[in-house]
């Protein structure tokens, strides 16, 4: 279980301080809670994990460039995982967002160069975590390719000298009595 000191706004960790130069609640609200103090090692590497992955759902109200384009939550998460910004036909100087809801295609018209950049920006904040998570996912994918193949290379190469895998441990083989 994770121990988490409350922080203050603009004030260092309470935790930190003697008892007479705590800030009191009245100095102003609780911003967040900070340095966690893990009861043992696994508790550490499940906090940190959490920590890194654990993204807040999307708000409206922190895209207001998607906001004026009357996009639902619904729609904002989906556009978390897909869609872009496409100039509407040759020349044009108008431009449309567009994303698959259901299967279905949904576009917005968004208007000039201006907006279009706006809406970018917002679409690219809002996709980064997205983003990440499949790079990472392909980076597993390869990491894992890696060990494996590493693994079937030096298996005759273990077993010449007497010892195996287990796992990922390189154990020595046991001798039989015969």
């Amino acid at each position: 279980m994770v121990d988490f000191p409350l922080c203050l706004q603009n004030h260092v960790c309470a935790k930190n301080r003697s008892p007479a130069d705590r800030p009191s609640p009245a100095d102003g609200p609780l911003l967040r809670e900070c340095n966690p103090q893990p009861a043992s090692a696994a508790d550490a590497a499940s906090a940190e994990a959490a920590a890194v992955f654990q993204s807040p759902s999307p708000q409206l109200s922190d895209f207001p460039a998607l906001a004026s384009l009357n996009i639902s939550l619904e729609q904002l998460s989906a556009l978390a995982r897909q869609g872009f910004v496409a100039r509407d036909g040759r020349g044009s100087h108008r431009y449309k967002l567009r994303f698959r809801i259901n299967r279905r295609q949904v576009v917005r018209y968004i208007g000039g160069v201006n907006q279009a950049q706006e809406v970018k920006q917002e679409l690219a904040a809002l996709q980064a975590p997205a983003q990440l998570d499949r790079k990472l996912q392909r980076l597993r994918k390869i990491a894992a390719q890696q060990l494996r193949q590493g693994k079937q290379r030096l298996q005759p190469l273990l077993a010449k000298h007497g010892y195996h895998f287990h796992g990922l441990a390189i154990r020595q083989t046991r001798s039989r009595i015969v």
